[in-house]
């Protein structure tokens, strides 16, 4: 390619007759303006991980795993995060203390609910609690579903999974000390 200054014109290389040719054929057009203009995503959400597993967590105790929602797009990500059975969800505060083990938490911003709406502006995220509670000894599968304004992911699911558990009791076998306060009794 080459770019003839005098006419602004940009030509490809070829033989020189072709290049005439070219030439000729090509002055005949007119000349195009191009406006490039930023396209326009509106909010596009991400979420990170894509799937949580609480593993196996003892009936009327509580684990709690986190999960992130951003927003990539160029405008206000807005909608709902629903949780199914044996879950709860709620806000992460900044500078939480989380005991993951336990799911002990301190300086919780948010009630804990099975719904929970947000508003995450362009290029922010936010981070929530996950917390499994489970109530009987079963298996506690489904999907947390964010349903929001993004117009190609309206509804995404997270697949989560626990299982309720019964604690196992230890058993210690204590045996009784031999009886030595026996009282021996003459022999007649």
């Amino acid at each position: 390619f080459f770019h003839d200054t005098a006419t602004n014109e940009i030509y490809q290389s070829r033989s020189s007759a072709a290049s005439d040719e070219y030439k000729r054929q090509s002055s005949n057009r007119p000349n195009v303006k191009l406006t490039l203009v930023a396209y326009q995503t509106g909010p596009e959400i991400t979420v990170t991980p894509a799937s949580i597993s609480f593993g196996n967590v003892a009936v009327g105790s509580t684990s709690v795993q986190q999960f992130t929602i951003g927003n990539s797009g160029d405008s206000p990500l807005t909608g709902t995060i629903s949780t199914p059975a044996g879950y709860t969800v709620s806000q992460a505060a900044a500078g939480n203390s989380l005991d993951r083990s336990s799911g002990v938490e301190a300086g919780l911003a948010e009630a804990t609910r099975n719904t929970l709406s947000f508003n995450i502006a362009a290029g922010g995220s936010r981070t929530y609690d996950l917390t499994f509670a489970p109530t009987a000894a079963t298996a506690y599968n489904g999907n947390v579903t964010i349903a929001s304004n993004d117009s190609d992911e309206a509804n995404l699911n997270i697949p989560v999974t626990g299982t309720g558990i019964i604690a196992s009791l230890s058993l210690i076998h204590i045996s009784e000390p031999p009886d030595r306060t026996r009282t021996r009794m003459p022999s007649s």
